[in-house]
């Protein structure tokens, strides 16, 4: 309980700051994924995103598993960064994670963890960063980071304390022209990550990335491939910020500063097709997804066809679901939505699908 009154008192200091008045362009996004399958699994993630042009942010999710159930699990998540101050150099971020999980014997358990840490940004390049942690088993440290782009490198590092050990995390990227490269990982959970992308506008592009866990005997990947590929250089540093969970994200809180990612397929300009791939000791997992846009983009159109299987190990079994996708704005309004359905090849009944309604403003 006084974690959760420490970390509530800090994100109502950001708050305040990021509240304040300010002459600055701001937007507001709502949104939710509603997933489920015909077996009664059913998830409810609501994602509230306001921003402005100055700097300040706030970030609000909530996700309940199971909500109709004797078992059930509700997280919610808060992040908070404050308008940047002092010249534009300066700016404080805080995030707090609170889980609520009930069992289905009756029994409940709760726990809560926070991350707060304050940004200086003394040159166009270079990006400094301090803070503190605490964890959902109780466990109290600091941490100190920094971020350099160069015009061809970019390094970001994370270093803390947790009280009894010293850890590190974090990658190196580079550059030229359209090759990207990074290299990273996180020695505390033994992760070895990289980003590969091709970032040719005019014809072929892709991006791939890889996380490999040797003492879990693990490999996650994603090659996504583009007819011309839209993005630049720093949604590839963001790509490689999320593999390797730079800023302290996975230490004792989660991604809520980095809201939800956009959809992969709009890497490309008209088809993209996306890969997917995961293996461990019990489970192999892949997905195939053709797609093609039309009016590429928020409130634009998007289809999407293609397949995702899985292969369990111990029982020698597989499951083969073809799938597709729909996207679209919907028109006169600030409303897009979304929807992914996939059929058991060997049982129709066995239906999944996500639907996703959001707004912005």
């Amino acid at each position: 309980m006084k974690t959760i009154k420490n970390t509530l008192r800090i994100l109502s200091t950001v708050m305040a700051l990021a509240s304040a008045p300010a002459y600055a362009e701001s937007t507001l996004f709502v949104g939710n994924m509603t997933s489920g399958d015909s077996k009664g699994s059913l998830t409810l993630d609501t994602l509230a995103n306001a921003q402005s042009d100055n700097g300040a942010n706030v970030v609000v999710e909530a996700i309940n598993s199971n909500p109709n159930t004797d078992s059930r699990v509700n997280n919610f998540s808060l992040g908070v960064r404050s308008p940047k101050v002092v010249n534009n150099n300066l700016r404080l971020n805080a995030a707090i994670d609170y889980k609520d999980t009930q069992a289905a014997t009756g029994s409940r358990s709760t726990t809560a963890s926070h991350t707060t840490f304050v940004e200086a940004l003394p040159g166009n390049t270079l990006t400094l960063r301090a803070g503190f942690f605490g964890t959902p088993d109780s466990k109290y440290g600091e941490f100190i980071g920094a971020k350099n782009v160069s015009d061809n490198t970019t390094l970001d590092l994370d270093v803390w304390h947790n009280g009894t050990n010293f850890n590190a995390k974090g990658f190196v990227a580079y550059t030229d022209g359209r090759f990207y490269g990074s290299a990273g990982g996180d020695p505390r959970v033994q992760n070895i990550s990289a980003v590969n992308g091709w970032m040719n506008k005019d014809n072929l592009g892709y991006v791939l990335r890889a996380t490999i866990n040797p003492k879990n005997e693990s490999q996650i990947f994603k090659l996504t491939l583009t007819d011309s590929f839209t993005r630049e250089r720093k949604h590839l540093d963001f790509r490689s910020h999320m593999e390797n969970g730079t800023e302290m994200r996975g230490v004792a809180t989660g991604y809520i500063l980095d809201s939800w990612a956009p959809f992969d397929a709009w890497d490309s300009n008209r088809y993209a097709s996306v890969v997917k791939g995961a293996n461990d000791m019990n489970m192999t997992n892949g997905s195939a997804v053709l797609y093609r846009h039309i009016n590429p983009g928020l409130g634009g159109t998007m289809f999407g066809i293609g397949a995702k299987f899985s292969h369990d190990k111990a029982s020698a079994t597989t499951n083969f679901r073809p799938k597709a996708e729909f996207y679209s704005g919907i028109p006169k309004t600030p409303l897009d939505t979304w929807v992914d359905v996939s059929i058991n090849s060997t049982n129709p009944r066995d239906v999944a699908g996500i639907v996703y309604l959001g707004v912005s403003l």
